[in-house]
């Protein structure tokens, strides 16, 4: 081999492997990002859920200090499992 060849050699691996170590640090950030955003995604969901339990529990005791305890029972069993106006389909 001459000189030119073994050159021309040593900077194709040197570019290949440049390429691959640049290739997998992308993939490294894209899926730190992904895992960050989940994270974050699921931290949110636990706070708003927590805070659907509180306002359920306030609601709770507000109709029972109006209504009997277990007339508010009969409501909030009534209201959670009837369908939302937006989700009846109507034909005609």
């Amino acid at each position: 081999m001459d000189a030119f060849s073994e050159w021309q050699l040593c900077v194709s691996v040197t570019l290949t492997v440049l390429f691959l170590m640049v290739l997998l640090h992308l993939l490294d950030r894209q899926t730190e990002l992904s895992s960050r955003t989940e994270f974050l995604w699921q931290t949110k969901l636990s706070s708003e859920e927590e805070g659907v339990d509180t306002m359920r529990g306030i609601n709770k005791i507000l109709l029972e200090n109006i209504l009997p305890a277990h007339v508010a029972e009969h409501y909030l069993l009534a209201v959670r499992g009837a369908p939302s106006s937006h989700a009846v389909r109507l034909t005609n």
